[in-house]
């Protein structure tokens, strides 16, 4: 195991602000009340729950939506996608901000469903009875019972994102839908009609899929609920979310808003609208969320008549794949589905069918910069590295070793106070990790080209 007297630097006059480097970027602990977002998939009022939870809050989470076959199944698929992606991109420059990436945005089709593991994401049954409820519409073996074109949802995309686990900053605060006005209830300008603004009904909703440990060290989301978003806008519902400068000297709390502690396998479903945000990912490992997008009925009749060339409203869903889902899922993909003679149809299972370098990455969508990087250092990405090797080994064997954190002490006692929280309360039967060097060396050459320091 690496000594952490070698990483942590002696006690300077930025001591203070290093503290509030790890304190913010890296909390141990959530503002954000996990337990009560929570449900476990199978409860007998589970469905119930859940649909009130999100339509309170915005998203909910969902306790064990996967199994262990399906999550490693979609771990190994992303996995040979992010190789894919650091070969045409070996800088991590992204094609969301740096380090960051759309599943969706880096393939020809603009989905993910040419690979059969995102199909998983298409059939987990307590996941349509939540969205059943929350459309109004009841669900059977078959599908969504439609009582009209109206009512309703559709599957609108499988995709997701990921980060490298060299992503230092954090992504601002954004919808993944600007002109919509939920707060407000209506929209203006050429969205004025748009099904977009309803707050009850919402137009597209995500859900992220959980494939890893998600700790304070790899970059889980932060997010913020309606109510949050409401006391924030006051009497300006139009407001937008705050810079991360803004952010971080006037709603501090909010960057430690993160969605974590979560188990492979586990689920955030959540209104597109909510405000959230991408937080740094210095673990040495990627961070996966892949997801599936479903749309109402109205929304996609919308997009039909205003977008029809749209990327997502394309047929991306091979023909061979189709006819290998169940009815409901049929159902909810028909609008989907190729003639089996397209591009998509030669590329199933094809980790390697990408766009090109030059139209895979982008520049950032929005200002990432804060005054806080500043006191960042480059062992920073050490630190840190070396407190999720000890999470993963406690994870592996139950218990992690307290000495191995009191070098850090003397030298960065905030960060010892920190960390001892933390895997006090990941095992509170006894904790002990004896993670040996080489296992730790190992795993930092399997990120290869992407632990590189920031630009």
């Amino acid at each position: 195991m690496a000594n952490a007297q070698n990483l942590v630097p002696n006690a300077d006059p930025r001591s203070d602000w290093e503290g509030e480097v790890f304190e913010t970027m890296f909390p141990v602990k959530s503002t954000l009340d996990i337990d009560s977002c929570s449900v476990t998939v199978g409860e007998e009022t589970g469905k119930a729950n859940a649909a009130s939870i999100f339509l309170r809050k915005g998203f909910v989470i969902l306790r064990g939506a996967l199994s262990a076959d399906q999550v490693d199944e979609l771990q190994e698929t992303c996995k040979k996608l992010y190789g894919s992606v650091g070969r045409l991109d070996p800088e991590g420059q992204g094609n969301r901000n740096p380090g960051r990436y759309s599943f969706g945005a880096i393939t020809p089709s603009g989905q993910c469903l040419h690979l059969r593991a995102f199909l998983h994401l298409l059939q987990v049954d307590f996941i349509h009875e939540i969205l059943g409820q929350i459309y109004q519409v009841n669900v059977n073996s078959k599908g969504p019972v439609i009582s009209g074109t109206e009512s309703g949802y559709l599957v609108h995309a499988a995709g997701g994102d990921f980060c490298t686990g060299a992503t230092w900053e954090f992504q601002k605060l954004h919808s993944d839908m600007r002109p919509a006005q939920p707060l407000k209830g209506k929209g203006f300008g050429k969205f004025a009609n748009s099904p977009i603004h309803s707050k009850s009904s919402p137009p597209l909703i995500s859900a992220n899929f959980v494939i890893q440990e998600l700790t304070p060290w790899n970059g889980a989301m932060r997010i913020i609920p309606w109510s949050e978003m409401y006391d924030y806008c006051g009497s300006n519902l139009l407001q937008p979310a705050p810079e991360l400068e803004e952010e971080y000297w006037h709603r501090k709390n909010w960057l430690k808003s993160k969605i974590f502690p979560l188990k492979p396998g586990d689920c955030i479903l959540r209104d597109i609208r909510v405000w959230h945000g991408g937080c740094p990912n210095l673990s040495g490992e990627p961070r996966f969320l892949p997801s599936m997008e479903v749309c109402s009925r109205a929304y996609h009749c919308y997009l039909k008549e205003t977008q029809p060339d749209s990327r997502k409203a394309r047929a991306a869903l091979p023909l061979k794949l189709y006819e290998g889902l169940d009815a409901a899922g049929k159902s909810l993909t028909v609008h989907l589905v190729t003639d089996g003679k397209q591009d998509v149809d030669l590329h199933i299972e094809d980790y390697t069918w990408l766009k090109r370098a030059s139209e895979l990455t982008s520049p950032p969508r929005d200002c990432y910069d804060m005054s806080l990087y500043k006191f960042m250092k480059d062992n920073h990405h050490e630190i840190i590295m070396m407190l999720q090797a000890l999470h993963r080994e406690g994870a592996e064997r139950g218990f992690v070793n307290p000495s191995e954190l009191l070098a850090l002490q003397s030298l960065h006692p905030k960060l010892y106070a920190m960390a001892s929280e933390w895997f006090a309360t990941q095992a509170p039967e006894g904790v002990g990790v004896r993670a040996k060097q080489n296992r730790w060396n190992s795993r930092r050459c399997d990120q290869g080209r992407w632990t590189a320091r920031r630009a």
